[in-house]
């Protein structure tokens, strides 16, 4: 499996979008901010799924994926402070609360795994898209009530991960749900 497949490209362009985003914000680009907003959105919806389907899954991918993720959601609020002050300081208070809760689910998983756990829940991809959407709505409709739906469900993800590293008792990715947790351990039980 090489590293310089379609999905992890996807991924460090996601990676090198992030400050990209910001200067476009600095600037005041908002329609060239907004496009590259989307595509960057979009190969986070896409790389996963390519991974799969072309058979190169990896943990490297997996990694890339999770760092693409924080940078795109560390560079986001930041831009949309320069883009539309007037309307994501208000919601900023949502934002920080749902992205200490994942701060401190990663920490939670690296205190009990020495790493942080790379779940990928079913809840975590959702949050995405809802962010996306909320993003979007933001700038182009100054609508705030999509991006608090993804703030709410960010909160709901964190907890669902801090259930999931409670149930684990190793660390494993890819786990979707707290229900798929037990299975896991479940399996692990019974091969003992």
């Amino acid at each position: 499996m090489s590293a310089a497949s379609v999905p992890n490209a996807l991924s460090v362009f996601r990676i090198a979008a992030a400050p990209a985003l910001v200067g476009l914000a600095i600037a005041g680009r908002d329609q060239a901010f907004l496009v590259l907003f989307v595509v960057s959105a979009l190969s986070d919806m896409a790389d996963g799924n390519l991974a799969r389907l072309l058979k190169q899954q990896s943990s490297l991918g997996a990694q890339l994926d999770t760092v693409g993720d924080f940078f795109t959601w560390i560079a986001t609020p930041i831009a949309l402070y320069y883009l539309i002050p007037e309307l994501i300081r208000p919601e900023l208070p949502l934002f920080v609360i749902g992205s200490a809760a994942r701060i401190v689910s990663a920490a939670a998983s690296f205190s009990k795994y020495r790493r942080v756990a790379l779940y990928h829940t079913w809840s975590a991809k959702t949050v995405g898209a809802l962010l996306s959407v909320g993003v979007v709505s933001l700038v182009v409709l100054d609508w705030a009530w999509p991006f608090r739906i993804g703030a709410a469900v960010l909160l709901i993800t964190a907890i669902e991960e801090l259930i999931i590293t409670g149930i684990l008792p190793t660390c494993h990715a890819n786990v979707a749900t707290p229900w798929h947790a037990r299975r896991i351990v479940a399996d692990l039980n019974s091969a003992r």
